[in-house]
């Protein structure tokens, strides 16, 4: 797990996030990490890239857990301002070449939900 640990760190680093934690468990993941904000849709599309990809290096080694939920915090906020979800299996099929990055990426930013539209009802995590 510390590759893993490396590499969400490096991609964080790189798209100026903060690692505000990672939790490993037997059959999950979960991501926390801080931004200044989250208006700009490049940068948060950005950093959800960077985070997928370090996800398929580990899934790739055999470190990854089935699924990795990922919470985005803006500022000083204490609750999650977004969220989105990546399943080991998009990963292994972006692996393999049944889908391209392209689509893998696709299929993580299709979770990526604000808090507001979850407590508006207006999101639902469809199982893949």
């Amino acid at each position: 797990m510390p590759t893993f640990q490396k590499a969400i760190s490096r991609a964080l680093d790189v798209t100026e996030a903060e690692l505000e934690s990672l939790v490993v468990a037997d059959d999950a993941m979960s991501l926390g990490y801080r931004v200044t904000d989250t208006d700009d849709p490049d940068a948060v599309t950005e950093r959800v890239a960077a985070v997928a990809s370090a996800y398929l290096l580990a899934v790739r080694d055999g470190a990854g857990r089935p699924q990795l939920t990922v919470h985005i915090y803006a500022g000083e906020a204490a609750v999650p301002t977004a969220s989105y979800v990546i399943d080991a299996d998009w990963a292994r099929a972006a692996i393999l070449g049944d889908v391209s990055h392209r689509e893998y990426l696709q299929r993580v930013l299709d979770t990526l939900a604000s808090r507001q539209q979850r407590a508006a009802g207006k999101i639902e995590i469809a199982e893949a």
